[in-house]
C-alpha cells in the first residue's frame, strides 16, 4: 500500500510528523487526520499552501479565552499557537501555516467522528463544497477516508453541498473559495453552484466580499473581477 503522505513534499512530511507527535502522543486516544486542501493537493500533485488538521477524541469544550483547551495547550507549548477564530489553533512550523481543529467541537459542524466530518453532506466542517470530502488518518495513512472527494477528482466537477441559509458574508466565502478552486486545480462547477454563482454574482457586495476574502486568504490575484470570470465560465 502507498503512504499518501509521503506523496507530500519533504518539508510538509516533517511538518505532518511533528503534528502527529505532539498530538497523538499526548492521548493514546487521540484519532488526528489531514483534511482540507493538502489531501485535494496530494492527489492532484501539488504543493500544499497549508496543512489542515482534525482530531477526534479531544472533547475539550471550544477555545475561549482560557487556556485550558487541550490542543491549545499542547500546539502553544510547542508552537507558540494562536486560536484562529473557527474554534481551532493556528501556528507556523518551518515556514508552514498549520490550523488544527477539534471534530467533537468544530464550531461549524459539531460531529463524533473524522468520517461524519468529511461525509458527503456537508463537507469538512461545514465548508459545502464535495471538494472538501476527504481526510488521511495519520495513524492509517494508506487510505483516503473518502466522502465524495474520489469522485469530483475524477470528474473534474465539484459541487455545492448546502445552499439555503448562507447569508452574505457565508455567501462571500463559497464565491471567493470556488474560484479559488476552479483556478488551482481547472476542475467545473456542478450545476447547483452554477446556478449559485448566477443568483449571487448580480450582487456587487457579496462579490467585493469575495475579493476581500480572497485576499485575506492569501490569494490577493482573485479580484473581484477575476472570481466574476472564472465562475461564470467555468
Amino acid at each position: 500500500m502507498t503512504n499518501l503522505i509521503d506523496s507530500l513534499p519533504d518539508a510538509h512530511r516533517r511538518v505532518v510528523d511533528q503534528v502527529r507527535h505532539v498530538l497523538s502522543e499526548r492521548s493514546k486516544t487521540w484519532r488526528v487526520a489531514l483534511v482540507g486542501g493538502a489531501v485535494r493537493d496530494i492527489f492532484a500533485e501539488r504543493c500544499p499552501n497549508d496543512l489542515d488538521f482534525v482530531v477526534q477524541g479531544c472533547k475539550s469544550p471550544v477555545l475561549t479565552d482560557s487556556d485550558d483547551h487541550a490542543l491549545w495547550v499542547e500546539l502553544a507549548a510547542a508552537y507558540g499557537a494562536e486560536r484562529n477564530g473557527f474554534g481551532g489553533c493556528r501556528t507556523t512550523i518551518d515556514s508552514i501555516q498549520i490550523d488544527v481543529w477539534n471534530v467533537e467541537s468544530n464550531v461549524l459542524r459539531p460531529c463524533v467522528t473524522i468520517e461524519e466530518l468529511v461525509g458527503a453532506d456537508g463537507g469538512c466542517g461545514g465548508s459545502t463544497f464535495d471538494a472538501d470530502c476527504g481526510a488521511i488518518d495519520l495513524a492509517d495513512p494508506d487510505e483516503l477516508i473518502d466522502g465524495g472527494l474520489a469522485h469530483v477528482m475524477k470528474s473534474g466537477v465539484f459541487e455545492l453541498q448546502r445552499a439555503r441559509g448562507l447569508g452574505l458574508p457565508k455567501t462571500a466565502i463559497v464565491l471567493g473559495r470556488a474560484a479559488a478552486i476552479v483556478h488551482r486545480y481547472g476542475w467545473t462547477i456542478g450545476p447547483v453552484l452554477a446556478d449559485f454563482v448566477r443568483r449571487h454574482m448580480k450582487r456587487d457586495d457579496a462579490l467585493q466580499r469575495a475579493e476581500k476574502y480572497a485576499s485575506d486568504t492569501g490569494r490577493a490575484h482573485l479580484t473581484a473581477a477575476r472570481i466574476r470570470e472564472l465562475l461564470c465560465g467555468a
